[in-house]
């Protein structure tokens, strides 16, 4: 990289039925259904509350794929706690960081260490352990006056569980930059029926739901979800066949001088579009693998 020039990052965003072609299973669609708590509680074998101690990604084969190991302590369980139940849970999730390339998986909460989270934790998973992707993964934050408040993964604040188990999330879209949207508004243009509801200005509180109330609210409908009867923790992925496909620089992109930052789609063959990430704003883009520097 010549000197003085900025840092750049490549971010190559999959989605969920992209992932699961590159590891070998079956491709399903990669929106997101829209899920109750409740639904959410019966798919989950466990629901846990802890702070993400470290995050580890690494480089994995078979296919060449980015991996990240993301580890919670100090963990409560709400659903699901067994035998001999750890204070500690570690699950592997799909994308990460590895030098100056990013690989995320579209809609999947993003788990950063010191954060603290409430996860419905699918028993078993091939694409992502979280039930729902984003959906199911709930950020703890606190304010000003030390309370522990509820947030969605992209931020927006929770207000609460309406009678039919939707969560109430707050529209803060007059409080960003024209044109920005979020991952809730996105899935929500694509489902007439969704039940993760968007509360107008009118209606909404000033403030997140507490955790304290948030979990009182939610626990009686845990409590009379389906019981997976775990033995050990949940999050274990299932081993599937790979069926990889090597990608090679295309022939356009061997003459490329190097430090050339043009699109680097011609440099992966396979790869819809790959741009180079701006500071604040990530182009969302699509790969079916990426090749290890």
């Amino acid at each position: 990289m010549p000197a003085g020039s900025a840092e750049r990052t490549w971010v190559l965003v999959l989605t969920a039925a992209l992932v699961m072609s590159v590891l070998g299973a079956p491709a399903v669609a990669s929106s997101v259904a829209p899920m109750t708590v409740p639904e959410m509680a019966d798919w989950a074998g466990q629901v846990v509350v802890g702070q993400v101690a470290s995050v580890r990604s690494y480089w994995a084969d078979n296919p060449s794929r980015i991996e990240t190991e993301v580890t919670l302590t100090n963990l409560g369980y709400l659903k699901g706690v067994h035998t001999g139940a750890s204070e500690t849970f570690s699950m592997i999730v799909p994308g990460g960081t590895v030098g100056e390339l990013q690989m995320q998986v579209c809609c999947a909460p993003k788990l950063e260490q010191g954060q603290k989270w409430l996860l419905f934790v699918l028993p078993t998973y091939k694409t992502f352990p979280v039930v729902g992707l984003y959906r199911g993964a709930f950020q703890i934050k606190i304010d000003q006056d030390g309370i522990e408040r509820v947030f969605s993964s992209a931020a927006e604040p929770v207000l609460g569980i309406e009678a039919g188990g939707a969560v109430l999330v707050r529209d803060v879209s007059r409080h960003r930059p024209a044109g920005a949207s979020t991952q809730l508004e996105e899935l929500a243009a694509i489902s007439q029926n969704a039940r993760i509801n968007l509360a107008t200005p009118e209606r909404q509180p000033l403030e997140a739901v507490s955790f304290e109330a948030f979990v009182t609210q939610i626990q009686p409908m845990l409590d009379q979800s389906v019981n997976h009867q775990l033995t050990a923790p949940a999050g274990r992925r299932v081993l599937v066949e790979y069926h990889a496909s090597t990608l090679k620089p295309s022939p356009t992109s061997l003459a490329m001088p190097k430090g050339n930052s043009a699109d680097l789609s011609s440099a992966l063959r396979g790869m819809d579009r790959v741009t180079e990430s701006p500071p604040a704003n990530r182009t969302r883009s699509t790969a079916a693998e990426a090749v290890r520097p």
